[in-house]
């Protein structure tokens, strides 16, 4: 039976504070005091807060849509095919340069914040890709032909694109 309900919330805690709660089981004891408990307890609360992103509001987006639009330079034809989202074009990863120039481009018509996250799971791939053997040069042909989403979902991240929906 619940202490609390048997004895009412005052009579159980004036019960705890004389040592009257000798009487209690142990197991309810160590059930709400158990370290796993209090650890589960500090594990979902980092969880909570680690998924806790400031929402885009509508107006951000529309201003980064409004950027793409006026990007103009020598690929606008070309990230018009995509939509004017440069984090769908496709990398190139037969050389270094090449891939940098894509990446370059792919900087170009991508915001600020999307484009850091790219970068980011670019710089995570290059030390704990095994098949890259902490070579950029070889993580570009691994990359090569994948978009921006295809490298961030490749580490395992929420994608830009899931972020806003």
């Amino acid at each position: 039976m619940n202490l609390m309900m048997k004895y009412g919330s005052k009579r159980y805690q004036s019960a705890w504070i004389r040592g009257e709660h000798e009487h209690m089981s142990t197991a309810i004891r160590k059930s709400i005091f158990s370290p796993v408990f209090i650890l589960l307890a500090m594990a979902t609360m980092m969880q909570l807060s680690a998924c806790a992103t400031a929402p885009s509001t509508e107006a951000a987006a529309g201003e980064e849509m409004a950027r793409v639009a006026q990007a103009q330079g020598p690929d606008s034809d070309v990230i018009e095919l995509y939509g004017g989202d440069g984090m769908k074009l496709p990398l190139d990863g037969s050389s270094l340069e090449a891939f940098e120039a894509s990446l370059a481009k792919v900087e170009r018509n991508t915001s600020p914040n999307t484009y850091e996250t790219l970068e980011n799971a670019i710089d995570y791939l290059v030390v704990y890709d095994l098949g890259a053997k902490r070579s950029r040069e070889t993580l570009a042909a691994r990359l090569d032909g994948m978009n921006g989403y295809d490298v961030i979902k490749k580490v395992g991240w929420r994608t830009p694109e899931t972020i806003q929906n």
